[in-house]
């Protein structure tokens, strides 16, 4: 009996070390003990078990389930071990990324069983195991984490607008953490707030700090927020955008300001982000600036001579800031600046002429009215007075009206009055010269009343060419060009031509106080002689035709006018 005894014991403590030896998970391998056999393995513990994923890297501690579960052998067989699978104080990594690894794990309880039959035949020795399933819950209960989610700034773009789509791209993946969810998925599942109401002062300048609260989101569902304080800030500049030159009109004191070349800049010619067009031309500055095809402002006679500037264009640049204080980048213009006011004649006092014959034409009289022309005060330069007319004449013969009065009976010596209406274009063209009769007269004419006293003893007012007889005094004939009257004697040159600038032919008008010789020359801008006229001038005005096909150059040349009394110069304009 003895013998038996260490027998089987061998036998079974062999099998103990056999099935010891197994590898987890080949347990199942060994042959399930037959129904009858009597060996159970029952549960008595059923309460859920729960355990909390590793807050660091995504990993289970297995719990020990054994206690939960007892096992006993039928007849004739031995219990040798109640193990489970996966083991207890196993670490399983589990799935993350964007996947909850939360869920129900099944272990396997396994019994084994060994039956030692005749001890001198092994042929019946049983080894067989009974299994029983148990499981866990995998809970996942640690939230997200931020990491170094500071204070930020971020600039509005063209819709001049922070909103949440803004605010959101700020949060990377350096800002977030898990221990299971990926960090793209945090970043992508994210969302944001505002945590306060804080609004620009200026509605127009959005720059401002705010607070918006960021949101992150595990796949589990674990959340966490962290406030920050946005700082929104604006830095596009404004933007103008204007065509390559203006063309002005000078004002009443043939200048141009600064409020007119701020006018030229309309709404339509500025834009910004966030400031409206108003606050916009509001900040609108201008200056000129000097350069290669600039004229030099202050111009040296005024910023328009008839008929156009001769300096060329002004330049001037433009710049705004927007209600942020950006600048805007600098918008060059040229100004082209011309002369659109008629001049303005004041009328002289009534005065009184010899006049030595009443049969003798009035073609004219010895004083003419003042003149005030916006562009050059001098009227004999930019202005002429083309046209004169008699509106009245006491107890005339019969009503012959005109530029000029014939009377055709003689009247005794003895004063008339004659009301005279006088009238004055530039050579801008400005200046009605023959306006209604009924109309209200416009500021470019003026009427005055002339006694006549006739006196044989009196000079005649008007030159007369000895060899032909033909009147060419104080006033020109009537000019071929214009078919108007030209301006009347002094005892000054008053070098003038008309038109100018010269296309087809000028008449160069001068006036002599005595019948004596003169020069008339034309010398371009490098000095080389382009015309030259030496004649015997009659005293008052003379006038020189002058075709414009004699004279071989182009652009601006200089007219002078020299007698043995004095010189004048002027300039003249010609046409390509």
């Amino acid at each position: 009996m003895k013998k038996f005894t260490t027998q089987w014991s061998a036998a079974l403590l062999a099998a103990i070390v056999f099935c010891c030896m197994l590898p987890e998970g080949a347990w199942a391998q060994v042959p399930p003990c037959d129904g009858g056999s009597g060996n159970t393995l029952t549960q008595i513990e059923m309460s859920e078990i729960y355990v909390d994923v590793n807050s660091g890297n995504c990993k289970v501690l297995v719990p020990d389930l054994l206690g939960r579960w007892v096992a006993s052998p039928g007849p004739g067989f031995q219990l040798i071990s109640v193990s489970q699978a996966p083991s207890s104080s196993t670490l399983v990594s589990l799935t993350g990324g964007s996947l909850c690894p939360e869920g129900e794990v099944e272990v396997v309880i396994t019994a084994l069983f060994f039956y030692f039959g005749d001890p001198v035949d092994d042929s019946d020795d049983i080894l067989c195991s009974v299994i029983g399933m148990d499981h866990f819950n995998i809970v996942e209960s640690t939230p997200p984490s931020f990491m170094g989610l500071t204070d930020m700034t971020i600039s509005v773009t063209t819709d001049c607008d922070i909103d949440g789509a803004d605010i959101k791209p700020l949060l990377k993946k350096a800002n977030v953490k898990d221990n299971c969810t990926s960090k793209d998925y945090l970043v992508a599942n994210s969302w944001v707030t505002r945590c306060d109401m804080m609004e620009p002062a200026d509605p127009e300048c959005p720059e401002v700090v705010q607070c918006w609260t960021f949101h992150i989101i595990d796949a589990c569902g674990n959340e966490n927020e962290q406030d920050v304080s946005i700082t929104v800030t604006e830095d596009m500049p404004p933007v103008i955008t204007l065509p390559a030159s203006f063309t002005l009109n000078a004002n009443s004191d043939c200048e141009i300001t600064e409020a007119q070349l701020l006018a030229l800049v309309k709404a339509a010619h500025v834009s910004d982000n966030c400031t409206g067009d108003a606050t916009l031309l509001d900040n609108l500055t201008v200056e000129y600036f000097s350069e290669e095809g600039c004229a030099v402002y202050p111009a040296p006679d005024g910023m328009v001579v008839c008929p156009e500037n001769p300096y060329g264009a002004y330049c001037v640049s433009y710049r705004t800031t927007d209600a942020c204080g950006n600048e805007s980048a600098e918008e060059t213009v040229k100004i082209y600046v011309k002369d659109v006011t008629a001049p303005v004649l004041t009328p002289p006092s009534n005065f009184t002429v010899c006049w030595p014959d009443p049969n003798y034409p009035f073609e004219n009289f010895t004083s003419e009215p003042t003149v005030v022309e916006a562009c050059d005060a001098d009227c004999d330069i930019t202005c002429l007075i083309y046209s004169q007319r008699i509106l009245a004449l006491t107890n005339p013969p019969r009503g012959a009206y005109g530029n000029n009065v014939y009377p055709t009976i003689n009247i005794a010596p003895g004063p008339r009055v004659a009301t005279v209406r006088v009238c004055a274009r530039d050579l801008c063209g400005n200046g009605n010269i023959n306006p209604s009769l009924a109309a209200p007269l416009p500021t470019n004419c003026c009427t005055f009343n002339i006694t006549l006293v006739y006196d044989e003893g009196c000079s005649p007012p008007i030159a007369v060419d000895k060899k032909t007889g033909a009147q060419l005094g104080n006033f020109e004939l009537v000019s071929p060009e214009t078919g108007l009257v030209e301006m009347d004697a002094d005892d000054e040159l008053y070098l003038g031509a008309f038109p100018n600038p010269v296309v087809h032919h000028t008449q160069v008008y001068f006036n002599l106080p005595r019948e004596q010789s003169y020069q008339l020359s034309m010398i371009s801008q490098d000095g080389k002689p382009l015309f030259k006229s030496v004649a015997k001038g009659l005293a008052g005005r003379n006038v020189v035709n002058v075709d414009r096909r004699s004279i071989q150059a182009s652009g601006v040349v200089y007219c002078t006018l020299e007698t043995e009394d004095r010189s004048q110069t002027m300039m003249l304009l010609l046409s390509n």
